[in-house]
Formats: structure tokens, sequence, C-alpha cells
């Protein structure tokens, strides 16, 4: 990835600059091609994938004002941020939740009834956050990944949450996968489809979070829990933490 950092004003008043980086995501070497233009919007010092990153070629719009990208230099070294004849609706900045963030807490109801508060009800656990499909290939495959990691760590503190992303109207599909795939562990489906609370999390399906119970913190993410040889070793790892924090204290 080839990047370069700048600062821009893009406030009418001109009492407000924010943090500019340009990313050659197509390593083609000339920023006039595929490259995401990245904007630190709201000045925490990271760039998010949703709501902090445009495609250079199209008009985005930032606090009601569409802009869009002139003048770009083949180095990426000048380039104009300018207002647009065009209208886009405005994209809200959704955290990436990658390892070492919080997740925000959450109450639902699980396909068996039961109020599922997170992480409340998690106190002293480690908590894999399964958002999943019946409709998607790679979550089937995992499943018994999942059901025998369970077996193997529930004793020593390990909790599943599933987060089913199914379609609405798929609960008794949804009840009956889980029920035949010995997948034991409590299931979030909302009946409206695809929940916009908690899809927020994942970065494509299947996406595994491995969670500390305590604090809510992410410990591990997406591809490196999968396959299973990464996931038992990942939780291993962390139980392995906690134990030596808990002796510690």
């Amino acid at each position: 990835m080839v990047e370069t950092t700048r600062e821009q004003d893009m406030s009418p008043s001109g009492s407000k600059s924010i943090q500019v980086a340009l990313d050659d995501y197509g390593a083609g070497g000339d920023f006039r091609g595929r490259v995401a233009l990245r904007l630190d919007l709201d000045g925490n010092g990271r760039f998010v994938q949703r709501g902090e990153s445009f495609d250079i070629a199209k008009p985005f719009n930032v606090a009601g004002t569409t802009y869009e990208i002139a003048d770009m230099s083949p180095l990426g070294d000048a380039f104009k941020i300018v207002k647009s004849h065009q209208k886009v609706p405005e994209i809200p900045i959704v955290p990436d939740f990658d390892v070492g963030e919080k997740l925000p807490p959450f109450v639902k109801t699980a396909l068996d009834g039961r109020k599922v508060s997170f992480p409340a009800d998690y106190k002293g656990k480690l908590v894999l956050l399964d958002l999943w499909a019946t409709w998607c290939g790679p979550c089937v495959e995992e499943v018994p990944n999942l059901v025998r990691a369970y077996a193997r760590f529930r004793e020593q503190g390990l909790e599943i949450l599933g987060i089913s992303l199914d379609y609405a109207g798929q609960r008794g599909l949804v009840a009956q996968f889980t029920k035949s795939k010995r997948m034991s562990w409590p299931q979030i489906y909302d009946d409206d489809g695809w929940d916009p609370d908690l899809a927020k999390l994942q970065h494509g399906l299947p996406w595994p979070l491995l969670v500390d119970g305590d604090t809510g913190e992410i410990l591990a993410a997406g591809a490196e829990l999968r396959p299973g040889a990464f996931l038992d070793f990942k939780i291993q790892e962390a139980l392995k933490k906690r134990a030596a924090q808990r002796k510690a204290q």
C-alpha cells in the first residue's frame, strides 16, 4: 500500500482541518487509478473503512456537502478536494471493530426466548461472537469447528453467542439448522432480516469475534479465528492470559 498524508480544510468557515490519506490499493503506482481517499472525519487518528474511505473516482458527502477530487497528480502529491455539482448521501461512520477496540453493549432476545445482555451476562467469561447465516457456505463449514471448540473449552470459561444474519421470515429454518448441527449456545436472530445494529460488527461472513466478557474488548477477529486450528490456538492463548492475570491479582 502506498499512502500519503496531508491536512485538508473542508469546513465553510476555514476553522477545521482533517487528516487526508491516499491508498493506492490497486498497486498501480499512478494515483489517478484505483485509489481510495481516506478522511479522518472524527479526528481520532484512524481511518475506518465505513464512512471514512471513498473512491476518488466518485463524489462523496461530508457533513451534508458533496465533494469530488480534482487535478490528481500521478504521484498523488498534489490534488484538490472541491465541491461537486452532484449530490450523494452521506455515509455514516461505523467503527471497524478491530482487535483492541470494545464492542458496544446490546440486549437481544435469543431464539429460545431468553434475554441476552452483552457483555453484562458474560462476566468472567471468554466469549466467541459468531456472526453467520445458513445461506453462507463458509459459515456452515465452520460449524463443526465451533461445536468442537465449545465442547473442549466451555468448562475453562468459553461461551459462544451466535448472531444469525439470515433473511426475514427464516426463524424456523435457523432454529432447525442450529438444532440439527448441535449448536447448543444462544442464537440471536431478528425476524426483520439483516439486523442493522449487529450487522455492523462484521466485515463479511463468517465473522467470528473473540471477546473478553469482562471488558467487551476484541481479542481476535475474522480470518485469524479460521479455520478450526487457528480458532483453538487463539482460544487457548486468551484463556492462558486470563488465568495468568487472575493469578497475579
